[in-house]
């Protein structure tokens, strides 16, 4: 017996500013699309992180405008972008987003040539190898 088939729709790196700028329609055309020609055949949507450019409120309330009218549900995870503000607080508040309870969240550094150990992400004291904070955030299932 053949398993069931999944299928589902990648909305990937909106970096959403504001309503005037092209990805920002680009979004809702691709949301209208969905609606009209997926829907019978997508499970669900992800998006997956870098939702907004610089993870504001107003930024993220637009995003919600779009997503309500999304006629299959969707699951969104937090990108770089989404941290620019120091916390996702604006991210979970204003999309309504699953914090990810089966999430784990790993940190990284080079030990040698192709070699990676793994570090403690509370631990931010130590750089990472790309220069910036948050790239050593990994989210891992």
């Amino acid at each position: 017996m053949d398993a069931p088939e999944l299928s589902w729709v990648h909305f990937g790196d909106l970096h959403i500013t504001d309503d005037t700028q092209a990805n920002y329609r680009d979004f809702l055309e691709i949301i209208d699309v969905v609606n009209t020609h997926l829907v019978p055949h997508i499970d669900f949507c992800v998006l997956p992180g870098d939702v907004a450019d610089d993870g504001t409120a107003d930024q993220y309330q637009l995003v919600r405008r779009g997503l309500d009218r999304l006629q299959r549900p969707v699951h969104i995870i937090p990108g770089d972008h989404d941290r620019k503000p120091g916390s996702l607080d604006a991210f979970y508040q204003t999309l309504g987003a699953a914090r990810l309870p089966d999430a784990v969240a790993l940190s990284w550094r080079m030990t040698g040539p192709r070699s990676l150990q793994p570090l403690d992400p509370r631990d931010r004291s130590r750089k990472d190898p790309w220069g910036s904070p948050s790239s050593r955030f990994v989210v891992g299932w």
